[in-house]
């Protein structure tokens, strides 16, 4: 499987005020965020929420949330209008757990992994696991600056068969 170095972060996002497609940002531009349904747990009153890729996926009673990434790097989890996706209430609390981390700090001589941080069980019984990184961690490149990605985006797409214009 694949290793992302980082931490596991628990925030509160904040309390609703029950607006249609009300958002919450996630202000660590480190967080780490493939589109995995599993890569951010949020939790609205401790009821856990379901990421979709599109709000019109959904059903008035879904308790489901987009993500959009800010210009800042920052993440924007947005819920449903109560038509595509369940409107939060007045007062709702929304926490979310992420992992921040990765890029160049990443990297790690080999040897360097000798833990994980979570407990594996089977059955329901724990399991006793080593682990270690038998080689060097690799990649792990720095953030790409804004003005840059806008230059090189077009080009990108282009060589994809995409226009941007």
């Amino acid at each position: 499987g694949t290793v992302v170095q980082g931490e596991t972060i628990n925030v509160t996002l904040g309390s609703a005020v029950g607006e249609a497609f009300e958002s919450f940002v996630i202000s660590d531009a480190e967080t780490i965020f493939n589109q995995g349904a599993n890569d951010l747990v949020v939790r609205v009153n401790g009821a856990k929420a379901t990421f979709v890729k599109y709000a019109a996926m959904t059903t008035p009673a879904d308790l489901a949330y987009t993500v959009r990434e800010l210009q800042t790097g920052e993440l924007e989890i947005r819920f449903g209008d109560g038509n595509y996706g369940k409107r939060l209430s007045q007062g709702d609390v929304v926490t979310c757990a992420y992992r921040s981390g990765g890029g160049l700090q990443g990297l790690v001589a080999a040897g360097a992994i000798s833990s994980l941080d979570v407990v594996l069980t089977y059955s329901g019984n724990p399991l006793t696991v080593s682990v270690t990184n038998a080689e060097r961690s690799y990649g792990g490149n720095p953030e790409e600056p804004s003005d840059k990605i806008r230059r090189n985006a077009p080009h990108r797409y282009r060589t994809l068969g995409y226009e941007c214009g």
